[in-house]
């Protein structure tokens, strides 16, 4: 008996079947849901204390609805950043402030925006493209009196502020994709595969027999160079949180503590008391994602010093990426109930800003209605498309939403369902080859369309036999289009 292999799925000749209990199937089913319940509570602050959650979302100048300002690309002048308290930890006093401050993308001053009350919504227009957003959040005030639109000539504040954004911003981005899959049960060595190919660094192989806060070290020093002269090892094991794991490690070693000054954290926050906040304690912040578009606002668990008022800062470096132009490499065959990956062509666009664009989609060449399909990276120059039972056989563009535009994948996909191989044969006059004693001899297999093919195995009928592999070659290759 001869067994073919597709996508991983064993399709047995000569129409041999298997049955599967209904009480099989059920239990299955409550695992499943039971798993999609228990994936759906949202995570809280990884090692660190929350001061709540709330929504930042980004309005364009023209027509649009709010974005979360994370999912946005370009961030242009005139927009509006909109600030919505979802629930602040403990509950907000009245003197409770959130401001804004802004790095210009171009050459000029750093603006501060006026203190709004942080316990209700509110929204700033944003004069010019930003480089840099930071939220400054004082749960007491952020000053004696209103701040109007300061706006400060210290250049030495603006460049700190810029990389202090920059370098948090990526550590932010490393603990959420670590605490995501500590959720999912994935691994850390994939989480850092992606980072690497996203940030540009060269993410270390981790010991997995060591300790969660000797590899958040090794990975700290890695990502930022600044943090090498500094042990955070040194005097500061007892502050990690060890029960968090490798992203609790991480974000209580960095937001918080002094590994964070030493990556050029402890200037800014001496300049913003002295410049702009006097009376004030600045602390680091950082946010972490607990459902669609809020975030929390995350830091290390301190007790105040008299005197004085707390203040946190979180910043934000902005993407700045411009719409890629990209197509399809060649004509992708695909088929129907499986995830595949495709290849891309890019015109001088960075395949990571991809991870920005959202709301994919096929579109069929005939005509008719866009079917929304599941889409994330693969490789630097792929995507993976998840072909589930709402598509249907037929030619597709493939399409997606970048801020408030369509972004459009040159090109066309050819989705086929998988062929039946219950009629699969060996050709008119194969089967005089297959004499024993002959060695390796070439048959002709017909009566399917063999193009999604992975795997061929020989079974000989003698009972607890082991199948044999088998090469195959296919007249246009694999995926290369129908073939008999």
């Amino acid at each position: 008996m001869i067994i073919l292999t597709i996508e991983g799925r064993q399709l047995f000749n000569f129409l041999q079947l298997r049955r599967i209990s209904n009480e099989v199937i059920r239990s299955l089913c409550l695992l499943l849901l039971g798993a999609a319940i228990g994936a759906a509570v949202p995570p809280g602050c990884t090692g660190s204390a929350s001061l709540g959650s709330f929504d930042l979302s980004v309005r364009p100048f023209s027509k649009g609805a709010p974005l979360p300002l994370k999912s946005v690309a370009e961030i242009r002048g005139g927009s509006r950043l909109i600030w919505n308290p979802v629930h602040l930890v403990p509950p907000t006093s009245a003197s409770a402030e959130v401001a804004a401050v802004l790095v210009p993308s171009q050459d000029g001053d750093l603006i501060t925006l006026e203190p709004r009350k942080a316990s209700a919504p509110s929204e700033w227009q944003l004069p010019e493209r930003p480089q840099v957003i930071a939220l400054l959040y004082g749960p007491e005030g952020l000053s004696e009196g209103k701040i109007k639109s300061l706006v400060t000539r210290n250049r030495e504040l603006l460049r700190e502020l810029a990389d202090y954004a920059e370098q948090s911003s990526e550590v932010e981005s490393l603990v959420q994709q670590l605490a995501d899959a500590q959720q999912s049960g994935g691994s850390a060595a994939a989480v850092l595969k992606g980072f690497s190919a996203q940030y540009g660094v060269d993410a270390p192989k981790l010991d997995t027999k060591a300790s969660s806060d000797q590899q958040a070290a090794l990975l700290l020093k890695t990502v930022l160079p600044a943090a090498n002269a500094y042990d955070p090892l040194a005097g500061h094991a007892a502050e990690v949180q060890q029960s968090g794991g490798l992203a609790a490690s991480v974000a209580g070693m960095f937001f918080g503590n002094p590994i964070a000054l030493a990556a050029g954290g402890a200037a800014l926050f001496q300049n913003l008391k002295t410049a702009m906040f006097p009376g004030t304690e600045f602390r680091s912040a950082f946010a972490q994602s607990v459902g669609t578009g809020s975030m929390a606002l995350c830091t290390k668990s301190r007790a105040a010093k008299s005197k004085m008022r707390t203040a946190y800062l979180w910043a934000y470096r902005v993407p700045e990426i411009k719409k890629p132009a990209i197509s399809l490499a060649g004509t992708p065959h695909l088929p129907l109930g499986s995830k595949s990956t495709i290849k891309l062509n890019s015109s001088g666009s960075s395949f990571k800003s991809l991870v920005l664009a959202r709301d994919w989609r096929l579109v069929p060449v005939g005509g008719g209605d866009a079917i929304p399909v599941k889409v994330g990276p693969a490789a630097a120059d792929s995507l993976e498309l998840d072909l589930e039972s709402n598509v249907r056989a037929g030619e597709y563009r493939l399409a997606a939403t970048w801020d408030w535009e369509s972004l459009e994948v040159g090109g066309t996909l050819d989705v086929r369902a998988y062929d039946s191989f219950t009629h699969v044969a060996l050709a008119a006059g194969e089967h005089d080859k297959l004499i024993e004693g002959s060695g390796t001899v070439q048959v002709k297999l017909t009566g399917a369309d063999f193009e999604f093919l992975e795997k061929a195995e020989v079974q000989s009928s003698v009972p607890d036999s082991k199948p044999v592999d088998l090469s195959f070659t296919l007249p246009l290759g694999k995926r290369g289009g129908p073939q008999n």
